[in-house]
């Protein structure tokens, strides 16, 4: 009987150690739930005081020490994507401003006209562009500094020196 008397014993008490474990992973959940709405509550709160800054209202000092250095990154991000802007709008400007690539040697003998714009080749005697309707008369390229007429793909101006 002492045996089977042990043995009720450690049953009870596995019994028992199980339920505890059981109840404090409820209690330990249940605080874990309440932190989660405690910290939803802060960032409510911090929100609400960024509007109330943003609307003009007076905080107290520690409140508007904050909300100043919030407003400073936000200056600082409007900064950042200014310069981004502007690097893809001098990026957009170089690709626009590039000339078109010069047709060989080959094709500028076989008597049709290249497109100054575009590049495609057009009949002999065609005053535009088939492909995309550009002028196919020469043009004619003046030195900003000399006025002296520059020859195409000149870099540099054969007068004064100057680039083209």
């Amino acid at each position: 009987m002492a045996f089977l008397d042990k043995l009720n014993a450690i049953t009870k008490n596995v019994g028992d150690k199980t339920n505890d474990m059981i109840e404090t992973t409820k209690l330990n959940a249940r605080i874990a739930k309440e932190k989660a709405v405690i910290e939803e509550k802060k960032h409510q709160l911090g929100r609400l005081y960024w509007e109330k800054y943003a609307a003009g209202t007076v905080l107290d000092e520690d409140a508007a020490a904050i909300c100043g250095e919030i407003q400073s990154a936000y200056d600082a991000i409007a900064g950042f994507e200014a310069e981004i802007a502007a690097i893809k709008k001098e990026k957009e400007g170089e690709k626009k401003e590039e000339p078109p690539t010069a047709p060989a040697a080959a094709e500028i003998t076989s008597g049709g006209a290249f497109c100054p714009l575009c590049g495609s080749a057009n009949a002999p005697g065609a005053v535009s562009c088939q492909s995309c309707g550009a002028s196919l008369k020469p043009v004619v390229r003046i030195c900003a500094n000399c006025g002296a007429e520059l020859a195409q793909g000149d870099a540099f101006c054969n007068e004064c020196g100057t680039k083209a």
